[in-house]
């Protein structure tokens, strides 16, 4: 299994190695969740015990003969069975030997290749999943996740119904699934970092805007990607965050402003996938030709405070509302 797993690993994929599971808890937790984040199923069955036959005759006459068969791997045959239920592409290998057309593998449209010794697998391996990548029908690059990044370009600059131009940062949300779509995709902003004073703070809960869309949540196809308002400034205060979230108060309104490097935790959820956070590291200065902004991998949460429980007043002169009824290009 692991000299597979070195092939596997040699030609781009990730992978797991599925042992028998001796409770069901285990199973549900290992088995079950580890299938249905996979992309593919490989399918390795061996020969187990030998088959015996009755024969069919009066008393006197039925007698015991060996078949010349063995069973295969009934652990084996169960992955098979989901692997099959969610619809995962399968490349298959057999022990000579081994009974076929038995349990699922005897409905499977499938061509199984046969091997005779066991130190012939890794390279049949290699030379099948080799051949489905040149077909365009396998891919290391495909798999079941959502996947967040900042967006190329990094942001755009409009003026529809602002008084000012706003320059709108977009981070992108990728479907990595090669076959199924993600539907009911919603983002959200779920803590902000102030690096200098080494404070967070959770904002209430509030769905930001996805870029060129009206609505909450989107749609997003296999192998397609969707860029997020992941925050503004306008021309006129560079120093002063606005997000464009769907809310009519602005108690949901986050309240960042003045030069400094703020940490934004951004999280998309869906019907179809797990939910995906992206840490987006952001540093003003009160120039917007100054303004950097990068994904930080090395954020430690425990290093930080709550910020102080009694948010400080609001100067409704510069409150702006960024809502439901903006618009970005």
């Amino acid at each position: 299994a692991h000299a597979v797993g070195d092939v596997l690993r040699e030609l781009g994929f990730d992978f797991y190695i599925a042992v028998e599971e001796q409770s069901l808890s285990g199973l549900v937790e290992n088995i079950y969740g580890q299938l249905s984040d996979a992309e593919y199923f490989l399918f390795i069955d061996f020969k187990r015990e030998r088959l015996i036959r009755t024969w069919a005759g009066t008393e006197e006459q039925r007698r015991e003969f060996e078949s010349g068969e063995h069973r295969g791997s009934l652990f084996s045959h169960q992955e098979l069975a989901i692997a099959s239920y969610l619809g995962l592409p399968v490349i298959g290998f057999y022990e000579a030997g081994t009974k076929r057309q038995e349990g699922v593998s005897g409905f499977l449209q499938a061509n199984f290749a046969e091997f005779e010794a066991r130190d012939q697998i890794p390279e049949l391996v290699r030379a099948g999943v080799s051949e489905l990548v040149a077909a365009g029908t396998w891919s290391p690059s495909w798999k079941n996740q959502l996947t967040l990044g900042i967006a190329e370009p990094r942001f755009v600059d409009a003026n529809v119904g602002e008084p000012s131009p706003v320059r709108h940062y977009h981070i992108e949300a990728v479907n990595r699934h090669w076959r199924k779509p993600c539907n009911r995709c919603q983002c959200y902003l779920r803590a902000i970092y102030n690096m200098q004073q080494r404070t967070f703070e959770n904002p209430k809960l509030a769905e930001l805007k996805w870029a060129g869309s009206v609505l909450p949540g989107v749609y997003i196809p296999p192998r397609g990607s969707r860029k997020i308002d992941a925050f503004g400034l306008s021309h006129c205060a560079p120093d002063r965050m606005r997000f464009n979230l769907w809310t009519d108060s602005t108690e949901y309104l986050p309240r960042i402003s003045g030069p400094g490097t703020y940490v934004l935790t951004h999280e998309v959820a869906s019907s179809d996938f797990p939910s995906v956070q992206m840490n987006l590291k952001v540093e003003l200065t009160g120039k917007l030709e100054d303004v950097v902004i990068e994904v930080c991998e090395d954020l430690d949460p425990g290093a930080f405070r709550p910020a102080d429980a009694v948010p400080p007043k609001m100067d409704s002169s510069n409150l702006e509302v960024f809502g439901q009824g903006s618009r970005d290009q």
